[in-house]
């Protein structure tokens, strides 16, 4: 005998089923049927490589930082490289001035006739000794590191009042002498120097009181108004080839040469008007003291 299947109404079917769609001959009692899913069905992954995890974050960036790149690195913005030495100098050699101002001397005299009636060599060296102490206290005193002597304010104020004639090639020398910077920006200062006041024998000018190991680099490369001053003062003498005499003694009482800065071992003739000039300024010749002491043996 065949089995019979009831059919149920459709108001019975949604009260079993509120969901079904279909006829009421297929619904199957105790049947409950749910809404199909949408979602594909999964099937075996063909990945076999990890997703790299930048991915994910990408998805959600960090918010924008407005900061130095900088600002991770070992120097931070708090800190900062100084140089152990922030400031480096140098020292001039100048000996080559005096050959520079009797070059321009002799050019000056061919130009010029009857000059040296006027100026001597020694003496225009002298001046240009005066040009070169104008030109170093004055960059002493425009870079501030060290304060000027009483002796260099005193000698500035009086060089400023003054307009001074300077030849070309000696303007050039002077010009040239200052700090130097370099491709990447690095200055180099000249070195301070101190306006040589130191007197001997009643005669100022000098570096020091006596040369010795300690400063007799600076008597050859720097030239000093002292030994300048021995040179005119040897100018004034009667005889036509006069030796000079450097009033400031050295430790080991050795005889100088052309080494010495600004010096000269002897001077040439002078024309008498020049002589008289210089006697008319108080300039006379002083001697050294082994020769003083030589000329008061001989007159005992």
């Amino acid at each position: 005998m065949a089995e019979t299947t009831e059919v149920l109404s459709m108001d019975e079917i949604k009260k079993l089923a509120p969901n079904y769609k279909g006829k009421p001959e297929n619904f199957k009692k105790g049947e409950n049927p749910k809404k199909k899913s949408t979602q594909p069905r999964a099937g075996p992954s063909t990945n076999l490589v990890t997703p790299p995890t930048h991915m994910e974050q990408n998805r959600n960036p960090a918010p924008q930082r407005n900061e130095s790149m900088i600002t991770d690195a070992i120097f931070g913005p708090e800190m900062a490289g100084m140089e152990i030495a922030p400031l480096q100098t140098f020292s001039l050699n100048l000996a080559k001035l005096r050959s520079l101002a009797e070059e321009t001397f002799d050019q000056i005299s061919t130009d010029e006739k009857q000059f040296d009636r006027k100026l001597i060599k020694e003496e225009f060296n002298y001046y240009v000794t005066c040009l070169l102490w104008v030109r170093l206290i004055d960059i002493k005193a425009k870079e501030g590191r060290t304060a000027l002597t009483s002796a260099e304010k005193e000698f500035r104020k009086m060089t400023e009042e003054f307009a001074f004639n300077v030849p070309s090639p000696i303007y050039i020398y002077l010009a040239s002498i200052g700090a130097l910077t370099d491709k990447g920006g690095k200055r180099t200062a000249v070195a301070d120097h101190t306006l040589p006041t130191t007197v001997v024998q009643n005669q100022g000018g000098y570096h020091a009181a006596i040369i010795d190991a300690q400063n007799h680099s600076l008597f050859e490369e720097v030239p000093s108004l002292g030994v300048a001053a021995d040179v005119i003062m040897a100018c004034t003498a009667n005889a036509d080839q006069q030796p000079v005499n450097i009033l400031v003694p050295n430790s080991l009482d050795l005889a100088y040469n052309n080494n010495l800065a600004g010096s000269y071992m002897e001077v040439g003739p002078r024309r008498p008007e020049i002589k008289q000039k210089l006697f008319n300024y108080g300039i006379t010749l002083r001697l050294h003291r082994s020769q003083v002491r030589l000329v008061e043996h001989d007159s005992t």
